[in-house]
């Protein structure tokens, strides 16, 4: 298998950044402990998120010291309102297990960058941020995806309503619900016990056969991410027939979007006869990142 070579010329060609991580350290040196680490939902107009710990900031390299923000100053200890004019459109949706707020804001009112895709704050592990929780709940995912101006957070009393290893799937995939720019609404236990999770699991049955590109300026950064998707694939029992089938439309698109990038025809080439899980576990082995890296991509590539 001529992986590992073609994996070298591709990070041959990369601009690893070390800047955004010692503005991360900078930041974090300028951030007082007293901080708090826990959001709440209430209702649509009375919730938190987290946020970047200071305008201007990209999502992704600052989770680690997250910031509560809320509908109400002081939604929970230590938290700041969300400026005004933030929350543009807010949709709350309650089950027995689990509430929810998804829907969208204006970044330029926090300084949020136009192409920055977002990042994911949730309890998973240590947190991010560290100790993160949710008021009344055992577990929490949230995300902000200034690129398209859209949030999404859910506090849930079980782990499977809360999925947090697939952030690459973005609020439309990982939080099923009303992401409508209509008016704010409420749906008060509108949805039985583990619907949702159930939307979200079988999100290739509808026939889909499209992994998304991500806003990139380079097909590595694009492969970097979908490389995640594929070990969700393997992780969740997807047959190796599916896999190859959305592998072949995402490099098929990725080539119609980099047409002069000559790695990904061979790439192509390379995986055309992938048929056992060990080939694509080589694969995610090759191409993957580190744990500790994989919450920096947006910004160190």
């Amino acid at each position: 298998m001529h992986l590992s070579l073609l994996a070298l010329t591709l990070f041959a060609g990369r601009a690893v950044s070390a800047i955004p991580l010692l503005q991360a350290r900078d930041v974090q040196s300028a951030t007082t402990a007293a901080n708090s680490t826990e959001i709440a939902i209430h209702s649509g107009d009375d919730f938190c998120l987290f946020l970047p710990p200071q305008p201007g900031l990209e999502v992704a390299p600052y989770e680690d010291i997250g910031k509560p923000f809320c509908s109400k100053q002081d939604g929970v200890p230590g938290a700041e309102a969300f400026p005004e004019g933030f929350i543009t459109v807010a949709h709350y949706e309650k089950s027995e297990t689990y509430e929810q707020v998804t829907g969208y804001f204006d970044r330029t009112k926090y300084g949020l960058l136009e192409d920055d895709g977002g990042g994911q704050y949730d309890n998973h592990g240590n947190g991010k941020p560290m100790g993160a929780s949710c008021t009344g709940y055992s577990f929490f995912v949230s995300m902000i995806e200034p690129s398209d101006n859209r949030f999404c957070i859910r506090c849930c009393q079980n782990t499977a309503d809360c999925p947090t290893g697939r952030s690459e799937y973005g609020c439309l995939r990982i939080i099923p619900g009303d992401y409508s720019q209509g008016d704010n609404s409420t749906a008060q236990d509108s949805l039985p016990s583990g619907q949702q999770d159930d939307r979200t699991v079988s999100a290739h049955s509808n026939g889909d056969t499209d992994w998304e590109i991500p806003p990139v300026e380079r097909s590595f950064d694009a492969i970097a991410s979908v490389i995640k998707v594929i070990q969700t694939e393997l992780d969740n029992g997807t047959p190796l027939d599916e896999i190859q089938t959305y592998w072949t439309h995402f490099l098929n698109k990725l080539g119609d979007q980099f047409p002069d990038d000559s790695h990904i025809g061979k790439l192509q080439d390379i995986t055309s006869d992938f048929n056992t899980k060990e080939d694509w576990e080589e694969l995610v082995k090759v191409f993957g990142n580190s744990d500790a890296s994989q919450h920096q991509d947006q910004a160190s590539w």
